[in-house]
């Protein structure tokens, strides 16, 4: 069955406070560089099946951004995996064991997107931007090596 996997690294964030790495906020530029790419995707009619997110605050709040202009909404589901100290085959994982299937998008952290999208699609790996997305159509499912990368897209590249 073909999966479109859309890869989004959470917007720029403030530096870490007292609280810690995981509590640290989007910052006003990284909240508009969302909102500019949300604005994109509703434009397009953009709607993934289902949404997987970081547990850490500023992919909680990327989400928020951006699932705010999806109409019907989709649910965002948090998947501790997706934090930037597992392994990209963890992530591989965690998918097929909740049979995510269709279109996929999952909002995260470098390294491990780059890492993600280098497993899935045998290219090398490279670094996302804050707000960079990164789509990979697979056409037997979650497959290491057979994704094909279809779109980069950085914020700053929209009109």
């Amino acid at each position: 069955m073909p999966f479109r996997l859309d890869l989004l690294r959470h917007g720029d964030a403030v530096a870490a406070g007292q609280d810690g790495d995981a509590a640290r906020s989007l910052s006003s530029n990284g909240r508009r560089d969302v909102a500019r790419i949300a604005e994109e995707f509703a434009r397009q009619g953009w709607r993934p099946d289902r949404v997987f997110v970081s547990p850490l605050r500023r992919a909680q709040e990327t989400a928020a951004i951006l699932l705010a202009r999806i109409d019907p909404p989709v649910d965002p589901e948090t998947l501790r995996e997706l934090v930037p100290d597992y392994p990209a085959s963890s992530v591989v994982s965690a998918l097929v064991e909740r049979a995510a299937a269709g279109h996929v998008l999952l909002i995260g952290h470098q390294p491990l997107l780059g890492q993600l999208a280098a497993l899935l699609s045998g290219d090398p790996e490279t670094a996302f931007p804050p707000a960079g997305l990164t789509r990979i159509a697979l056409a037997d499912g979650l497959v290491a090596g057979e994704g094909r990368i279809e779109l980069r897209l950085h914020p700053r590249e929209l009109p």
